[in-house]
């Protein structure tokens, strides 16, 4: 079983670098994430560790929006934002819906099967690489 399906694994509580950056293929080309654990510890961990451990890979951007939401602010795009920009946002937060609306069981039980069938215009994540920061 893949570490990522058992969070209480211990490679889930390896601190992320203090800067680091990590690098995301899509559909639509790359974008690199400058990820800074001062800006939110437990939040910055959590994605260095999901995405050290191959969780991104084969991912459909589900929920991509034009608003803005209140989330913390973990880094910065440092290349390719002008791609995500371009990232397929028809659905707003409709295709694969989320736990708020409860409406989450289909993704959860077909996969990308059954996001490729209901929502075939989103972009994914191919493949997504991480490395420490140097200056």
């Amino acid at each position: 079983m893949h570490a990522v399906a058992r969070p209480a694994n211990a490679e889930f509580t390896r601190p992320a670098p203090p800067v680091s950056r990590i690098r995301f293929e899509t559909t639509k080309g790359v974008f690199v994430l400058e990820l800074h654990r001062n800006q939110g510890p437990h939040g910055a961990d959590r994605l260095y560790n999901l995405a050290r451990l191959g969780y991104f890979t084969d991912t459909r951007f589900l929920r991509a929006r034009d608003d803005v939401e209140p989330f913390t602010i973990l880094g910065t795009v440092v290349e390719g934002m002008s791609m995500l920009d371009s990232v397929y946002s028809g659905y707003g937060a409709d295709s694969g819906s989320g736990v708020r609306q409860g409406k989450q069981g289909p993704l959860e039980r077909r996969g990308n099967a059954y996001m490729d069938r209901e929502f075939p215009e989103l972009d994914h994540i191919v493949r997504v690489t991480v490395s420490p920061f140097r200056s």
